[in-house]
């Protein structure tokens, strides 16, 4: 079982450590590994949108990878989106 809760770490917390709730949608597999929050969190994405100069209209999907900038909303940690990944039981390494 892989188990880290330090800072800025990119190993993944496993579903082992917590099995009572996961995310099932946008956040799947996301967890805080400070305060084991399934979120919100705020993540640095990628998106197309129609710029004016009066302002913008997003027209794409959001983006994101393991590299993205990525904050919990319920504690101060701050890492990136690898950092929240909860590996899968059995898949480990």
């Amino acid at each position: 079982m892989i188990k880290n809760l330090g800072w800025y770490s990119h190993e993944a917390l496993t579903v082992e450590d917590d099995p009572k709730v996961v995310n099932d949608n946008c956040l799947s597999g996301m967890r805080c590994p400070k305060c084991r929050s399934l979120g919100p969190f705020s993540i640095a994405v990628t998106t197309v949108a129609v710029v004016h100069d009066d302002g913008s209209d997003e027209t794409g999907e959001l983006n994101w990878d393991d590299s993205s900038r990525c904050g919990c909303r319920e504690c101060p940690f701050v890492g990136v989106v690898k950092d929240f990944t909860i590996a899968e039981v059995g898949n480990e390494g």
